[in-house]
């Protein structure tokens, strides 16, 4: 027996609303199509009522072949309603689903033989953290006279910007940007020895 293991989460705006008595019947003609618009009418039959503000719950869904649907909340949202109708559409959307997957060929239906899906559901206003872009680091290394060896920004392991790599007296070596950029060396009196292009790396 196959075990389809999904983690599903509803990131898009979800608003509560009250169910009606039979989901609206889905067209698919893959076990994978089908399983995500049952899914999909479970979020859109739960986007009318804007009575509940930054909730979020996670209900579990389970179905071996031949059993029934079973839906427990694994994640309390801390509303014992918003956790009840969301746990009730989810119910009704995977005892739609299991009657459409009998008119899908034998390969399809095996596919949701089991089913184990954790499934969350979040209220349209549910805080997003922000996304937090990655800084440079600044890098500096040494000689064991205490003179600077080396000097530049590295992020996630990759110079970026501005380097210099320096002589053991002090003097400028290597001059660069990254990825790309001017790049030069030099000698130790200061003389320029080359200068070119870097691009990309």
């Amino acid at each position: 027996m196959k075990i389809l293991t999904l983690i599903a989460s509803v990131t898009a705006a979800l608003l509560l609303s009250g169910c009606s008595d039979k989901p609206a019947q889905i067209v698919c003609d893959t076990f994978n199509t089908c399983f995500n618009l049952s899914l999909g009418q479970a979020v859109k039959e739960t986007q009318a009522n804007p009575e509940f503000s930054q909730l979020k719950v996670v209900v579990a869904v389970d179905y071996d072949a031949g059993g029934e649907v079973h839906t427990k909340v694994s994640e309390s949202s801390g509303s014992a309603e918003f956790d009840a109708i969301a746990k009730e559409q989810l119910q009704r959307s995977m005892e739609a689903l299991l009657v459409v997957m009998e008119t899908l060929p034998e390969s399809e239906r095996e596919r949701g033989d089991s089913i184990h899906i954790n499934f969350s559901i979040k209220t349209a206003d549910f805080p997003v953290p922000p996304k937090v872009e990655p800084k440079p680091v600044l890098e500096e290394n040494f000689y064991e006279n205490g003179q600077l060896q080396s000097r530049g920004y590295k992020l996630d392991g990759d110079k970026v910007g501005h380097w210099q790599i320096f002589f053991d007296d002090g003097s400028l070596r290597f001059d660069s940007h990254h990825p790309s950029g001017v790049q030069k060396m030099f000698s130790e009196d200061g003389l320029l020895l080359e200068e070119g292009i870097l691009k990309m790396g």
